[in-house]
């Protein structure tokens, strides 16, 4: 049972992993294409530096989203650390906030 177990939490991990790394690539792409600065990334984040930091964090927040920020000595204040969240449902949410975000900028 134990080794059982463990197959099916390592398949699951490859699912989040493969999951994980298709958002990352779409969103470095639709960044990509909006000319965002961004820092790419081979981690279950993005460091994104939005043009207006305070309303990519309001907007976000009005979608029940938050990104990291990052204090003032950091030398990297004006960043948001992108969580992706491997699951499609959160990440179509994170889209729709990102393109909003656009528009409230």
């Amino acid at each position: 049972i134990i080794f059982a177990n463990l197959d099916r939490f390592e398949i699951e991990m490859r699912k989040y992993v493969e999951q994980i790394r298709a958002e990352r690539d779409a969103l470095e792409e639709w960044m990509r294409v909006r000319s965002l600065n961004f820092i790419p990334s081979q981690s279950n984040f993005i460091l994104l530096f939005p043009r207006e930091a305070d309303a990519f964090d309001r907007t976000l927040r009005s979608f029940g989203i938050r990104a990291r920020s990052f204090g003032p000595s950091s030398g990297i204040e004006a960043a948001r650390r992108l969580t992706l969240p491997g699951n499609t449902n959160a990440f179509a949410l994170l889209q729709r906030a990102l393109n909003e975000t656009l528009n409230a900028s």
